[in-house]
């Protein structure tokens, strides 16, 4: 899975809060009680990058992000040109 980390923390946030912004989050559990919180989930990458630039918009800070065992940042543009 692709999509874009908007941001992280301990406590759990409910999926419905205002700072979601109508979006339906994707809560990762990171380990050590850290929780991830990513929108514009998708399995394929070009998929989820088509939000980038509404998802940007709203969330400045956000990056791109594979969920797989785990979440890892990803560079997409670097990945298609390999």
């Amino acid at each position: 899975l692709f999509g874009w980390q908007i941001m992280a923390g301990r406590s759990r946030i409910p999926s419905g809060d205002k700072c979601f912004l109508g979006y339906e989050p994707t809560i990762v559990d990171a380990g050590n009680g850290m929780l991830k919180y990513v929108i514009g989930v998708s399995e394929s990458p070009e998929q989820s990058y088509k939000e980038s630039a509404k998802i940007k918009a709203k969330y400045p800070s956000a990056f791109f992000v594979r969920i797989a065992n785990g979440i890892f940042p990803y560079n997409h543009v670097a990945e298609k040109q390999n």
